[in-house]
């Protein structure tokens, strides 16, 4: 019984890796949109293209950790490891690429 909680508290904290991972990933394409101006359909093309990798990788996680078994738990760890992200280095990450973007485009 222990080795299954156990089993799923790391299906937990995996996903809430993978969520803030998944966060990063995203900020990593929003510092790129400041450096380099987009037209509206190559924007929507790089997030069709996030939302089919995060699928991916959600769908990765999800067999290699859990046998492919859905559980509303590793969507809860997703959210909040990308709410912690989002409300932590996110935030700085973005305030950083604000200050130093306009230098790097000069240059």
């Amino acid at each position: 019984m222990a080795a299954f909680i156990y089993d799923e508290v790391r299906l937990f904290l995996v996903c809430m890796l993978v969520g803030a991972a998944l966060g990063l990933f995203y900020d990593g394409i929003r510092i790129v949109r400041m450096l380099f101006h987009h037209r509206d359909i190559l924007v929507d093309m790089e997030d069709l293209f996030f939302w089919f990798f995060t699928a991916w990788i959600v769908f990765r996680t999800l067999f290699a950790y859990n046998q492919g078994v859905l559980r509303g738990y590793a969507f809860l760890g997703l959210f909040f490891g990308f709410l912690l992200y989002a409300l932590t280095i996110s935030r700085l990450l973005l305030k950083m690429a604000v200050w130093i973007v306009p230098y790097w485009q000069r240059g």
